[in-house]
């Protein structure tokens, strides 16, 4: 699949499954589980990632940044926006070890687009 974003050294991503990312009953993009060649040891980063909105919003999320803290980081999984072609979301997958994952803007608790 090519090399890796930057700061992970000469790790190398292979695509290993795709899946439809759907958000209000549309398809928004594609979830990528990819494996990370050699793993990467002890990584720590800031990473994109997004929160959904609510029903009534003019785009399905928005986006924030996580930093991140893999002890190992054997896969990850990468939500890509199909319309911009951006990545939307990298995090580590089910075979890593994560020490850390800090978000920018909490999520919104259930309910609470719905509030005044």
């Amino acid at each position: 699949m090519g090399r890796c974003p930057r700061g992970l050294g000469s790790a190398r991503l292979a695509l290993t499954q795709v899946g439809s990312l759907n958000v209000r009953g549309r398809r928004l993009g594609a979830t990528l589980l990819v494996s990370v060649v050699p793993p990467v040891q002890d990584l720590r980063a800031t990473v994109p990632s997004y929160l959904p909105t609510g029903a009534g919003a003019a785009h399905p999320y928005s986006r924030q940044v996580v930093n991140l803290h893999a002890t190992v980081l054997r896969d990850a999984l990468i939500d890509v926006d199909l319309d911009s072609g951006r990545v939307m979301s990298f995090e580590p997958g089910p075979a890593s070890r994560t020490a850390s994952w800090s978000e920018s803007r909490a999520p919104a608790p259930a309910g609470a687009g719905d509030e005044d």
